[in-house]
């Protein structure tokens, strides 16, 4: 009966590191990864680079810089262009890679019936 609470503790230890473990990436990458969605964003919703400047209120040559990598945009600027796309700003960021705590017990409920 110990073994098992062990395990149990254990599992529920592991699942929860893992559960708030975020993919790290480091400011080069998130900025590229952040500038990407904007742009596939922009594009499957079928909205050219000038209609989005006339929706933001922003110059065209300072969004093709920010898409070219050229240009950092501000976190302002990365409201204004989800906004004018009609998205959440956060639909430009990764997510991370959470479990549902449902799923996390099912899963240490079927280790713990293994033992």
């Amino acid at each position: 009966m110990l073994c098992k609470a062990f395990f149990i503790l254990y599992f529920t230890f592991i699942y929860t590191l893992s559960d708030i473990t975020i993919k790290i990436m480091n400011n080069e990458d998130l900025l590229a990864y952040v500038i990407e969605r904007m742009k596939k964003t922009r594009i499957s919703k079928g909205v050219s680079q000038m209609e989005l400047c006339l929706r933001a209120n922003m110059s065209q040559s300072f969004l093709a810089n920010i898409e070219a990598g050229k240009k950092q945009p501000s976190l302002l600027t990365i409201i204004r262009i989800a906004s004018a796309l009609d998205v959440n700003p956060r639909d430009f960021f990764p997510e991370s890679d959470k479990k549902d705590k449902n799923e996390i017990k099912k899963e240490i409920y079927e280790l713990v019936q293994l033992l």
